[in-house]
């Protein structure tokens, strides 16, 4: 497993939803499998839901928010790129993870999920995410994943 995390600037830390609709499209763009945006906050994914489909007028980023938390993602859309906007990951989840919570995926269990492919973690230019963003790195690093960063 992979996990990838991005730290921001001041700039895009302001944007946080419209660095995640960015990196949204990116990943969907580059992936031919399902991507999980997971946030325990409603109010955050309903937001980002309608940023979702008004960031730019000429493209179409699909997703679904998804209202049963506990149903799992339909056979037949496990090898599609489409985003699902979710407050806990589903049931028996395959493919990418952006996590927008303080803890990291997995983080009850020893081993990371089956059938995560990615996870994508976000750090803000704050103490208190700098923080949660060194513990789920340490986090991912005892359960064996290939780690990298990007400076944004």
């Amino acid at each position: 497993m992979q996990v990838s995390f991005y730290l921001l600037n001041d700039n895009k830390a302001q944007d946080i939803l419209g660095f995640v609709c960015q990196l949204t499209q990116k990943v969907l763009q580059q992936s031919s499998a399902p991507l999980a945006i997971v946030a325990s906050d409603r109010d955050l994914l309903t937001q980002l839901d309608t940023l979702l489909w008004t960031q730019q007028a000429d493209s179409f980023i699909p997703h679904q928010l998804m209202d049963n938390q506990e149903a799992p993602i339909p056979t037949e859309a496990r090898q599609v790129p489409i985003a699902y906007l979710c407050q806990a990951l589903p049931p028996e989840f395959q493919g990418l993870v952006l996590n927008l919570n303080d803890s990291p995926i997995g983080d009850t269990s020893t081993h990371p999920p089956q059938g995560i492919s990615r996870i994508l973690e976000i750090i803000r230019p704050d103490d208190n995410s700098v923080a949660t963003g060194r513990d789920k790195y340490k986090h991912y690093q005892q359960q064996g994943a290939t780690l990298e960063h990007f400076r944004l």
